[in-house]
């Protein structure tokens, strides 16, 4: 096996131990939200409980990091800072992705149990699962250059200006001109010749995408920070 390789999945498998006790946590939640969500036919609280999780498991893991000052001690190891960044990265998209896998059986079930917008919620799994990955770009770069107390206040900000933004705009503008566009929306044959089906799908695609290579950025610039950084 490829030493780079063991050393990633090591460091991934040491992330996961310490959140051992978080982890049994957000058993629970997912349990009791999960069958709160069933019985009152509300898929959308689910959504927002595994989003949830899989943003702050990374923040978890870099806050035990910095309690036990792990990064001084890993650099005596033959540790290099560059896998020590990739194995983290790698635990953000295996959390997120682990998340969301665990979405569709529940939703599929709530679907079966009569659930009007089940099916609808997984659909959008993949985009919610690309803006997780823009965030997690974002807040695991932020973490990086300064630190997690600080960083949490970028992420806050990340997660909570487009809610801002949306709620503002629930409120000034009337709700004719959401269905207007909703209308609009269902009704068209994009490019010509694509159909709404299609678009989404597409759409769905894209923003994953844009996601990972958000993520591939933000990798490529906290390797380049911690090569600089002096400890």
């Amino acid at each position: 096996m490829n030493t780079t390789f063991s050393t990633v999945l090591g460091l991934m498998l040491k992330d996961i131990y310490n959140l051992k006790k978080s982890l049994k946590i957000f058993i629970i939640f997912i349990l009791f939200y999960g069958g709160f969500a069933l019985l009152s036919q509300q898929s959308s609280l689910v959504v927002a409980l595994m989003t949830t999780i899989s943003i702050m498991l990374p923040v978890s893991a870099f806050s035990y990091d910095h309690a036990c000052h792990w990064t001084d001690y890993a650099l005596t190891l033959p540790v290099s800072r560059r896998q020590m960044i990739t194995a983290r990265y790698a635990f953000s998209c295996i959390s997120a992705v682990g998340c969301h896998l665990i979405l569709i059986p529940v939703l599929f079930i709530a679907s079966r149990m009569g659930s009007d917008d089940a099916m609808e919620t997984m659909a959008a799994i993949p985009v919610t699962l690309g803006v997780i990955f823009l965030i997690l770009a974002v807040s695991n770069g932020a973490i990086y250059r300064f630190g997690p107390e600080r960083g949490r206040f970028v992420l806050f900000a990340v997660c909570m200006i487009p809610v801002g933004v949306a709620l503002i705009a629930t409120r000034i503008l009337p709700l004719s001109v959401f269905q207007s566009i909703r209308q609009w929306f269902v009704t068209q044959t994009f490019f010509g010749f694509l159909s709404l089906t299609t678009a989404l799908l597409l759409g769905s695609a894209l923003i994953v995408a844009v996601g990972l290579i958000a993520l591939v950025i933000s990798w490529w610039m906290s390797c380049r920070l911690m090569e600089r950084q002096e400890f």
